[in-house]
């Protein structure tokens, strides 16, 4: 991709990631695999954690689904930040607590409201004091990485935040709670 530096190190994320390279939440034998493409700035995609977000837990643990979460940056570089801050905390266990933060607490976009400082208090609020947070932080560890998912999502056409799969499928009616049961429905039942 044009936007992405051949030549730059890129530290991948020292957790597991799920197999298509995002967090994944919930069993991997779940039968129905559910991802979203987000940016932690998107205030759709903040409207989505709150009104969606619940249903996609209840279906994780009912063991109906696995979802997997592909943190972009589509926004600016904010959206970098939060994103790698949120892989940071990944490295110690707590990616889904930081990436629940980040929605609960979302700023305007591009507002200026995501800053070093203001992601590191944000881990403190979820027990990520550790020297490692901190530097990953400060650093940028993972920039590059993000921004070669971001890249990768676009080549796969993924072109406005949020946009959520069902098995590999867009499915725009998985934007609304209802919409989401339905769609993994009809797939659990093979249609």
């Amino acid at each position: 991709s044009a936007r992405s530096n051949s030549h730059t190190t890129q530290a991948v994320p020292a957790h597991a990631l799920g197999p298509n390279g995002g967090e994944l939440l919930g069993r991997p034998s779940a039968p129905v695999l559910v991802q979203e493409y987000g940016d932690f700035q998107c205030l759709i995609c903040g409207e989505w954690e709150r009104t969606v977000y619940p249903t996609v837990r209840q279906l994780v643990d009912q063991g109906r689904i696995r979802f997997e979460y592909h943190p972009i940056a589509f926004i600016g570089p904010e959206s970098v930040a939060a994103a790698n801050a949120a892989e940071a905390a990944g490295d110690e266990g707590r990616f889904w607590a930081y990436h629940d933060l980040l929605f609960a607490d979302q700023a305007p976009e591009n507002s200026g409201a995501l800053t070093t400082d203001r992601l590191l208090a944000l881990g403190r609020q979820i027990g990520l004091t550790s020297p490692q947070f901190q530097q990953k932080v400060r650093d940028g560890t993972y920039d590059n990485w993000i921004r070669q998912v971001t890249d990768q999502s676009s080549q796969r056409g993924v072109v406005q935040t949020p946009t959520v799969l069902v098995n590999g499928r867009e499915v725009d009616a998985a934007l609304t709670a209802q919409g989401l049961q339905a769609a993994v429905n009809a797939a659990t039942s093979g249609r």
